[in-house]
């Protein structure tokens, strides 16, 4: 079986441009039909498992939140930019936190602070300084997740940049004490 994701980039209409607002309509009608589970989707995809981790990138992984008694709720399964390393984790963008119509207004945004120095690949440049003050940034912030190490419970899924867009639709957020709905409504009230 094909992998999910290089089906879904070959099915993009030609005539239309990725990002735009017409194949951002086209893509969230695709994955409204997609019906797959977070387990299912990392069994499948061919995406590289990894545990070595870089500023910029996006990965996917199941992860049990240290403090989920404290925690209104938490995605089990997040789609993340890492903005800042550290030695037990990391600082990232979960961008499962908010709806696709301001996800997609996101990551045109983000997709400007896309950098590629030489044999690097590409990889976001953004920082949690920027992500703050940036008007045009602004539904990044309910996004600003920490995560620890020591509570992934599998590799990371490494999305490559040419899926970053499609990833990040994919209807695979796992949310945990709290539908989604909710927590689209507590992250449009942070970004405002």
């Amino acid at each position: 079986m094909s992998d999910l994701l290089e089906r879904l980039s070959n099915e993009s209409p030609s005539e239309l441009q990725r990002r735009t607002e017409e194949s951002m309509k086209w893509f969230t009608s695709k994955m409204r039909a997609i019906r797959t589970r977070p387990e299912s989707f990392f069994k499948k995809t061919n995406l590289s498992k990894t545990r070595q981790y870089l500023d910029g990138r996006m990965y996917m992984f199941f992860y049990e939140a240290k403090w989920q008694d404290k925690l209104p709720y938490w995605d089990a399964f997040p789609c993340t930019i890492i903005l800042e390393l550290y030695q037990n984790g990391f600082l990232g963008l979960n961008l499962h936190y908010i709806p696709p119509k301001m996800r997609a207004v996101f990551l045109d945004e983000a997709f400007e602070y896309v950098v590629a120095d030489g044999s690097e690949t590409e990889r976001f440049n953004l920082k949690y300084d920027i992500i703050k003050a940036s008007a045009r940034l602004k539904n990044g912030k309910a996004c600003i997740k920490r995560y620890l190490f020591s509570q992934m419970k599998s590799a990371a899924l490494e999305v490559e940049p040419e899926y970053w867009d499609i990833a990040t639709m994919l209807p695979v957020a796992e949310f945990k004490k709290q539908r989604v709905i909710e927590v689209y409504k507590d992250s449009r009230e942070i970004n405002r």
